[in-house]
């Protein structure tokens, strides 16, 4: 049988354990993603990437409003491009085999290959894009560092994720545990209101006999 949790969040929780920023990540997840109540950190996986991408074009749009003709706004753009391929077939290996644990060894390997390119092109985007003086720019690189979060948070869930399913399944098992728990004391606490109810209406009536008699 299936366990669902009540909590959604306990997904995103489990994937952003391993990214070292974990508040920050599960902030900016939470605040941009609704996964069901099925999900798992393999489904926030995929919805990170997707995020991840979406806002890629959205800077790529952004950056192509600058008509700039700087060599520095040139490199970055084509950083931001490559980024955009690497993580485009990373998103497309998992819709692929969206099931991470029964990847394989070299489509991990090659999944993270991917994503750390990623990174390595935003942060080298936002290193040049800090050697120009713009308004603009500057809009920039503040969502570039906003998107970065959600990179480097996948990376940190693919290079652990093995663990962090694990230890998703026992505290979705300890959360249904619980939830079992408070169920059955309102089950049993209503089972003794009704039958106590029960038994004090059998005494008074028994009571109201012996007056009649």
């Amino acid at each position: 049988m299936k366990l669902l949790s009540l909590h959604p969040n306990l997904a995103i929780k489990e994937f952003c354990s391993v990214t070292g920023t974990q508040s920050t990540c599960i902030s900016s997840l939470s605040s941009t993603i609704r996964p069901t109540p099925e999900a798992d950190p393999n489904q926030i996986f995929i919805l990170s990437l997707e995020i991840s991408i979406i806002g890629l074009l959205n800077i790529t749009s952004m950056m192509s409003t600058t008509r700039s003709n700087d060599s520095v706004f040139q490199n970055c753009s084509s950083l931001l491009r490559d980024s955009l391929s690497q993580l485009n077939g990373t998103l497309g290996i998992m819709h692929h085999n969206p099931d991470i644990i029964t990847q394989t060894y070299e489509q991990r390997r090659d999944m993270t290959v991917s994503i750390t390119t990623a990174i390595d092109d935003l942060r080298s985007c936002v290193d040049d894009l800090g050697k120009v003086k713009s308004t603009a720019i500057d809009e920039v690189s503040v969502e570039m560092h906003k998107l970065e979060v959600y990179v480097s948070s996948s990376r940190s869930f693919l290079i652990n994720c093995d663990g962090v399913l694990e230890n998703f399944g026992y505290a979705l098992q300890m959360e249904n545990a619980e939830n079992s728990s408070d169920l059955l004391f309102f089950e049993n606490l209503f089972a003794v209101s009704f039958y106590g109810s029960q038994y004090l209406v059998l005494v008074f009536l028994f009571c109201l006999l012996l007056r009649i008699y």
